[in-house]
């Protein structure tokens, strides 16, 4: 609101109600998405799955023991959002942030953060993660066949064993199931 008559009036300008929650909620939807793209949540995340990775089998029968893995997945993902956002904003309360979100909609937040929560708390998510993990193949790999180097351009050069080791080649391909 702007009030005033004259050139040599005061003016007052007050902030619209309305505009200040959305700016509340925008710094909180701020801070969720740096405590979830930070690289201590991943790293939370896979020592979780590490730990817990060997009770999990590729079979369509899920084990009582997942289910309870999953309880506890969900409650260190709740915990963890719950304290970096405490942290990060005075007085922060989840469940007052949730209604907020839930009257707003999900356009309110970046979809790839959306996506990735969505998936944090989807159970077969998190089961291919555990399977993923126990198999080996979470890190990226460079696929590829050693080759001598040579110092000229042809292969009649003088080779270089002093560069062999530079490249370290792994095989990045899916378990021996998958491939077959």
């Amino acid at each position: 609101m702007i009030s005033g008559e004259g050139e040599d009036e005061e003016f007052t300008i007050t902030g619209d109600p309305s505009n200040a929650a959305d700016a509340a909620f925008d710094s909180q939807v701020e801070a969720l998405q740096d405590a979830v793209l930070d690289d201590s949540f991943q790293e939370m995340l896979n020592a979780y799955c590490r730990e817990h990775c060997h009770h999990f089998e590729d079979s369509e029968e899920n084990k009582l023991i997942y289910t309870e893995l999953f309880s506890q997945y969900a409650e260190l993902i709740e915990g963890h959002l719950e304290r970096q956002m405490a942290s990060a904003i005075p007085g922060f309360s989840m469940a007052s942030f949730l209604e907020e979100l839930s009257a707003r909609g999900e356009d309110e937040i970046d979809a790839a953060v959306l996506d990735l929560l969505i998936s944090l708390t989807d159970f077969m998510s998190f089961k291919q993660q555990m399977l993923t993990v126990k198999a080996g193949d979470a890190g990226l790999s460079l696929a590829g066949t050693a080759s001598q180097i040579h110092a000229d351009e042809d292969e009649e050069g003088e080779a270089r064993p002093d560069l062999d080791g530079l490249l370290t080649v792994s095989p990045a391909s899916p378990s021996q199931r998958a491939a077959g």
